[in-house]
């Protein structure tokens, strides 16, 4: 098996060949520049092929920007709420939260 990076499309390949030397690969979304996408959010990424394909698209720290500001909320009813409003704003085209302050974490 072995990982592989796509800079244009910023999603990770595992590649792996089965025993009839026929290679596969599975596509896995890519992370943030410092934050690793949480699992709630990615399948909500995921679930929608027009914020899937924004998020291909933004750069790594607007990815980062995204994942920090919906990891920043302190109760699980906001961070549920941000996922939905980020799909919300990816779908509108928007490429990085609105009205925050940013990552305090780069």
């Amino acid at each position: 098996m072995r990982l592989c990076y796509d800079t244009a499309v910023a999603f990770l390949f595992l590649v792996r060949w089965n025993r009839h030397g026929v290679m596969h690969t599975i596509q896995k979304i890519a992370d943030g520049a410092v934050h690793k996408l949480p699992a709630d959010f990615r399948r909500a990424i995921e679930s929608n092929a027009t914020a899937k394909s924004l998020w291909a698209d933004i750069t790594p720290l607007a990815r980062n920007e995204w994942i920090c500001w919906v990891t920043s909320a302190k109760q699980e009813a906001t961070r549920k709420r941000r996922i939905e409003v980020s799909i919300d704003k990816m779908l509108g085209g928007m490429r990085r939260p609105c009205c925050w302050p940013g990552c305090p974490h780069r």
